[in-house]
């Protein structure tokens, strides 16, 4: 599975996550060109990118998780919460198949 940077994106955007490019590479914790370079070489999100990526991700699900449980959630705020848990799931299939691959390379079971 192959990380879409383009759909992650957009569903980001939807949901008022991220409002570009600029945004969605901070979610990385790498600089604000990061995913336009990365896009433009063909090149997957690093491990450690992705670590950071996931963390982030977590992060707005468990602050939108609690605007949902308060009394101010909303239908948005659901939308949110299912569009970061498909993300999130989506990204640690990604995750897990890339430290799979990096394992197999190493020689490692």
């Amino acid at each position: 599975m192959a990380f879409d940077y383009d759909d992650f994106c957009r569903r980001l955007r939807v949901v008022a996550i991220i409002r570009n490019e600029e945004d969605f590479s901070g979610l990385f914790g790498k600089n604000p060109s990061y995913v336009s370079a990365n896009k433009s070489k063909c090149v997957e999100p690093s491990l450690d990118a992705l670590t950071n990526f996931l963390f982030n991700i977590e992060e707005q699900l468990k602050e939108s998780n609690e605007e949902l449980k308060s009394d101010y959630g909303t239908e948005q705020t659901l939308h949110r919460c299912k569009t970061l848990y498909e993300i999130h799931s989506q990204t640690l299939l990604i995750l897990r198949e890339k430290v799979r691959e990096q394992k197999r390379q190493l020689g490692i079971a």
